[in-house]
């Protein structure tokens, strides 16, 4: 599985480009992606178990993405365009007071963009580590 890092201030619009290849390192032109998916999500305060899911980042749980919702996937070389707007780079919705707190004290949140493609019936994942800088954190 890929991953890839960017970083990005929080309330800020980011795009982030990648290219989906399968196992084989081939690239996977449109016609051949059943679904695709995304999962936006807090790393300190995810928990997929609850629910809702917490830490869940601008409603952004297994949202399909298959040239929808800000996802855009070129029909024959594999480039995939996540146009991040500026409302996923917030703290995740559904936490607790506490939880809340813990994240405004920190200068820098880490979400994670979980996106999972399922190519000729299998399953193609490949994950975006994003760094939000808690503006708030500055003043």
């Amino acid at each position: 599985m890929a991953i890839d890092r960017v970083r990005v201030n929080e309330g800020s619009a980011k795009t982030v480009t990648f290219t989906l290849r399968d196992s084989a390192g081939v690239v996977v032109p449109l016609s051949d992606i059943d679904t695709a998916t995304l999962t936006r999500y807090d790393l300190e305060t995810y928990d997929p178990n609850g629910s809702p899911a917490t830490g869940i980042v601008n409603g952004r749980d297994a949202q399909d993405v298959k040239n929808a919702n800000d996802v855009t996937i070129h029909p024959t070389s594999g480039l995939i365009t996540y146009a991040m707007p500026a409302e996923d780079q917030a703290k995740p919705t559904s936490l607790t007071d506490e939880q809340v707190r813990y994240l405004e004290r920190h200068q820098l949140w880490r979400h994670r963009g979980h996106f999972r493609f399922v190519v000729n019936s299998v399953a193609v994942n490949y994950e975006l580590e994003i760094e939000v800088l808690n503006l708030r954190s500055q003043s």
